[in-house]
């Protein structure tokens, strides 16, 4: 399993005070009486040939499979293009393992969509109450996929993306899959829920909850995030996002195991 780690990071944190898916009926007849004679000879029988030989049966060849259809293979920077022409901004990315990506807004730095350079992509919306609106916030991405990503496959992703939002609860609950505690100033949580992973084709799709927490600091007298209007806090403040995660399940950059 892959886990691609990350913090919001186009999400700034101010601190006020400090620093911030048709029926004949036939009768019998009888026949018409005939002089028997009295005697016949009986025919000499003739020569019975002897039999052929039967041709020996043949195997039958087994039916071959039906080909899965081929689709033409794309890479992440067909990807990023599309998100480009749709009017993203993009801003250089890294993980702790020196992957290098980019994240890429466009209505919001609270719902983005990240690429890799190994061929991973990951889309982010903010969890809403409501499955139908976390349905249209999502397909604004999705419609971007489907200017790069074969049909088939987007198909089935809709799919999938329909049951998981629809069975998903209003937040996270249970145990975390993943849960990490990054201290420092603002006491940041970063926690994995409800995780459901799918294998498709030579990649996986990953279907998750993410649940981030920060803490003002005390000596504050209040914070707010910033291009979050209204949202000012003490204490703790968290944020839940939806995410699909689209991941090849081999190595390369290059996006073209269909």
């Amino acid at each position: 399993m892959k886990k691609l780690l990350y913090l919001p990071l186009v999400i700034l944190l101010i601190v006020c005070g400090c620093s911030p898916k048709e029926v004949v009926v036939v009768t019998a007849t009888p026949p018409p009486a005939t002089n028997t004679p009295a005697y016949t000879s009986t025919p000499v029988p003739s020569d019975t040939p002897e039999p052929t030989n039967t041709p020996e049966p043949t195997n039958t060849p087994r039916p071959t499979p039906t080909p899965e259809p081929t689709w033409r293979p794309f890479t992440i920077s067909d990807v990023e293009a599309a998100f480009r022409e749709a009017g993203y901004r993009r801003y250089p990315i890294s993980n702790d393992d020196g992957l290098n990506g980019f994240t890429w807004v466009k209505e919001s730095a609270y719902e983005t969509v990240q690429t890799w350079e190994d061929g991973s992509i990951e889309l982010q919306v903010l969890h809403d109450e409501s499955p139908a609106v976390r349905t249209q916030q999502m397909e604004r991405k999705l419609s971007v996929l489907d200017m790069v990503l074969p049909a088939g496959f987007m198909e089935a992703l809709r799919e999938m993306h329909a049951e998981y939002n629809n069975s998903v609860g209003d937040s996270v609950s249970g145990e975390p899959d993943s849960l990490e505690a990054f201290g420092g100033e603002w006491q940041a949580v970063l926690g994995e829920y409800n995780a459901s992973e799918t294998k498709f084709r030579g990649y996986v799709v990953r279907f998750s909850l993410w649940w981030w927490q920060v803490t003002c600091p005390p000596q504050a007298f209040f914070c707010f995030f910033y291009d979050f209007p209204g949202l000012e806090f003490r204490g703790d403040s968290s944020f839940t996002f939806y995410t699909i995660l689209i991941y090849p399940s081999g190595s390369g950059s290059e996006i073209n195991a269909w």
